[in-house]
């Protein structure tokens, strides 16, 4: 995948949350392995990086591999993961959205994401309810914030 990318996709797992990084990383290894026995199975886990509760960062694809499930920005995105279910009550932990602001920040710092980047809320990017109403009520505050980035197509 070619860096600088243009969009940072922001999704979550619609799953378990977790607060302790023994959780976090077992949450991890089941999503990855749902994701590696679907049928066309997924050659890893759909997501570039995913956040725990506890604000530690869990690599998935990484910074250059094309992730698997973020739409019309796929091959031009980091798309990175707040685990747990944020469609309803409870939002996402201050130690979660500042892991994912920092990585944002180093991404940007490294020439892997393009200083003039567009976030945008994976239902954005095709029909899903993610990232849920609490983290898109937070992300929407946050800077290069898009919520038509299909009005904006970058290359």
């Amino acid at each position: 995948m070619k860096s600088p990318v243009p969009y940072v996709v922001i999704s979550h797992t619609a799953g378990r949350f977790c607060y302790l990084k023994a959780v976090c990383m077992q949450v991890v290894r089941d999503i990855q392995g749902d994701h590696m026995s679907r049928t066309p199975p997924y050659s890893d886990i759909a997501y570039s990086f995913l956040v725990g509760g506890d604000g530690n960062i869990y690599e998935g694809r990484g910074w250059t591999t094309k992730t698997a499930n973020t739409g019309f920005v796929n091959g031009k995105s980091i798309n990175i993961n707040f685990i747990g279910s944020f469609e309803n009550l409870d939002p996402p932990t201050y130690p979660q959205t500042e892991a994912v602001k920092a990585l944002i920040e180093y991404g940007v710092n490294n020439s892997y994401i393009a200083e003039d980047y567009s976030l945008v809320a994976d239902s954005a990017t095709y029909p899903t309810l993610s990232p849920g109403k609490q983290v898109y009520n937070e992300i929407k505050t946050w800077p290069h914030f898009d919520p038509q980035p299909e009005l904006h197509l970058k290359e």
